[in-house]
């Protein structure tokens, strides 16, 4: 599993660059935008770790994960911390 949360993470840093407002998706939609990282990520990886950090916020290096749900659908949003030097 530690290498699912590496791909996760690197995925993540990659969408926060890309999408400096925060990018927003499902599970699903990370699995897709992690393809460039790794080909071994699924659905049910992400799936664990929305239900372990549900309606809660995960801090990771330059990253804040936002998991909560959208009516039936279980969002995550993606945003690069700006750490102050």
């Amino acid at each position: 599993m530690n290498n699912k949360i590496n791909i996760i993470l690197q995925t993540a840093e990659e969408l926060a660059k890309e999408y400096p407002s925060g990018w927003i998706g499902d599970n699903c939609d990370l699995v897709a935008a992690s393809g460039s990282v790794s080909q071994n990520l699924s659905t049910s990886d992400v799936r664990g770790i929305q239900e372990y950090y549900a309606n809660s916020t995960l801090s990771i290096g330059n990253v804040t994960f936002t998991f909560y749900r959208d009516g039936r659908n279980k969002m995550i949003k993606i945003e690069k911390v700006n750490k102050k030097t």
